[in-house]
């Protein structure tokens, strides 16, 4: 049996960005984790199923476009699950 994996990424939505596709949305990501000014990150795609993007979508309704993501089971796992909140600053 393996081992569950925790990751933290500390992410910055861009509003307007996310749009349906069948059951899954799609946000534009910017990974804030490890932010360096003179090193910008590319921004990445989160594909997510109704879920997470309840979640998500939650927190931009109150104008809160940075937060943190904590993802907890391994890499492919099925059962892998996500907590939501905003990014402390």
């Amino acid at each position: 049996m393996a081992k569950a994996a925790s990751a933290r990424k500390r992410l910055c939505f861009e509003a307007g960005n996310t749009g349906q596709d069948g059951q899954k949305y799609r946000f534009q990501v910017y990974d804030l984790t490890t932010f360096d000014s003179n090193n910008p990150t590319e921004p990445a795609i989160w594909e997510r199923g109704m879920t997470e993007a309840d979640q998500v979508l939650y927190w931009f309704e109150k104008g809160i476009m940075e937060l943190t993501i904590m993802r907890n089971g391994g890499p492919n796992s099925k059962s892998t699950t996500y907590n939501i909140f905003p990014a402390n600053r």
